[in-house]
């Protein structure tokens, strides 16, 4: 899975041993992030701990949602208390190609 656009590059690959997803992302500043994520049903879930402006911890969550045979949305959530509740932060929708 992967995505290349004008600011930003993300690729991302299994590891069939751990059963276990990683995302890497890099912004247009060469900001460089990893995931860590799994399958859970349809979807693949990544997550990844950051601090926020005052260095609280805010937990990242994208999920990857297939849509039929034609492509999937990639949702983004944030969540400060842990993973008990999520703010969505955006929803891109990619569609395959011919």
């Amino acid at each position: 899975m992967a995505s290349d656009c004008s600011t930003e590059t993300a690729t991302g690959d299994d590891d069939s041993v751990k059963k276990q997803w990683l995302l890497f992302y890099m912004d247009d500043q060469s900001h460089m992030q990893v995931y860590e994520g799994r399958q859970d049903g349809a979807q693949v879930r990544f997550y990844r701990e950051r601090p926020d402006a005052s260095g609280k911890p805010i937990l990242i969550r994208i999920v990857y949602t297939p849509i039929g045979t034609s492509g999937y949305t990639q949702g983004v959530e944030r969540s400060t208390d842990g993973g008990a509740t999520w703010e969505a932060g955006g929803v891109t929708t990619y569609r395959r190609t011919p």
